[in-house]
């Protein structure tokens, strides 16, 4: 009987756990969104306060675009990016730089699996391309 009253409190301290994490998740984004409305209002007041990324108008972006992009999930990330401009040859080093606070491997593995799906275009070895491009033809998977 020890045994099932040490479960029961550990089962009732795990739920506690829980719920605190969950009001203090639920906090943390309500002060998300209401930052993200300061900076809408910011940004809307004077759009020219912007600092121009080289990263960003390298890939013909915005900050204001990579802001919304933060809610997607990396692979909806990566398709937008290629769809953006859709008969542009991207290297894979370029796409990496785009998402500096990405997982190198975690990208590389979204856009192998991206183009195995048929939702990107794989042009050539460590290029990638929107599936909506007419640029180039993506190339057949390569055998190893």
């Amino acid at each position: 009987m020890a045994g099932a009253t040490s479960n029961r409190e550990s089962i009732i301290q795990v739920s506690a756990k829980i719920s605190s994490l969950r009001d203090t998740l639920n906090k943390t984004k309500e002060e998300l969104k209401q930052a993200e409305a300061q900076l809408d209002r910011l940004l809307s007041a004077d759009p020219s306060s912007l600092v121009a990324s080289p990263v960003f108008a390298a890939a013909g972006m915005s900050a204001v675009a990579h802001i919304a992009d933060l809610d997607k999930t990396l692979n909806q990330q990566l398709v937008d990016w290629l769809d953006a401009e859709p008969d542009r040859d991207f290297s894979t080093e370029h796409i990496i730089a785009l998402a500096p606070d990405a997982n190198t491997t975690s990208i590389r593995s979204a856009l192998a699996r991206l183009a195995s799906e048929g939702k990107i275009n794989r042009t050539k070895r460590g290029y990638y391309q929107s599936s909506k491009g007419t640029l180039v033809q993506p190339v057949l998977q390569e055998s190893a």
